[in-house]
């Protein structure tokens, strides 16, 4: 669907942060409130319990909030 809206070939929604990021868009307001939603990362038990899978979720934890906050994620060297 992104990629038809992107091709000028209708009016469609998306998140705003991508949509203000992306060239040839353009915004239409509309008075309309969705609620949060909240987002889950879930793996098995025994996943998580690596250091090297817990630190690719903390990462992909961090970037989904600098996102959702507009901001940039921190880079850390390991």
């Amino acid at each position: 669907m992104w990629e038809l809206i992107r091709a000028g070939l209708g009016v469609g929604f998306g998140q705003e942060t991508l949509a203000r990021q992306t060239p040839g868009l353009v915004v239409i307001p509309i008075d309309l409130h969705i609620p949060p939603m909240p987002i889950w990362l879930t793996t098995h038990r025994e996943l998580f319990t690596s250091h090297r899978i817990r630190a690719i979720y903390d990462a992909v934890a961090s970037g989904l909030l600098a996102y959702i906050n507009g901001t940039s994620a921190p880079l850390s060297n390991p």
